[in-house]
């Protein structure tokens, strides 16, 4: 049996429009229900969607924080200043749970790393040289797919 594995993809593009970048942030939205999905459903599921109206925190200089919205598209926009921007999902930064569950649920020492991780570092030395690294990716979780949870909150798996 073939499983579907949550996968997210990251695209970018960069413009130089008016002393901004642009980082452009697509992910796939997973099948979550329990029975095995349609060929069309699973089509669906490896298609890049753009991460649309999502609310993101940047950290500039460890102690400049600013929150950003992706438009419709997906797409973000950086001033185009010397400098590493840290770019982190609001769960992580703020140190909760992916879906806002309960502490308890999770392995405490790994979600703790989890809050460390910061999903683009992005590092812009001139307007001619910008260098973005994906370091993990935008996720929409199924509930038993959440980085962390501990093994009896998962759901049990078909053999």
């Amino acid at each position: 049996m073939k499983k579907l594995f949550l996968l997210l993809f990251f695209s970018q593009t960069l413009l130089a429009q008016k002393n901004k970048i642009e980082i452009k942030i697509t992910y796939l939205e997973p099948y979550c229900g329990g029975a095995k999905p349609s060929p069309e459903i699973e089509r669906q599921s490896k298609l890049p969607q753009a991460y649309s109206n999502k609310k993101l925190i940047v950290v500039f200089k460890k102690c400049h924080i600013d929150t950003l919205i992706t438009n419709d598209s997906g797409a973000v926009f950086l001033p185009l200043k010397k400098g590493i921007y840290k770019i982190y999902e609001p769960w992580r930064y703020y140190k909760k749970t992916p879906n806002n569950e309960p502490i308890s649920m999770f392995n405490k020492t790994c979600i703790k790393q989890e809050w460390e991780k910061e999903n683009i570092h992005v590092q812009i030395h001139s307007k001619n040289k910008i260098e973005i690294t994906k370091k993990i990716s935008f996720n929409a979780y199924c509930p038993w797919r959440e980085p962390c949870v501990n093994e009896i909150n998962k759901a049990p798996a078909r053999e």
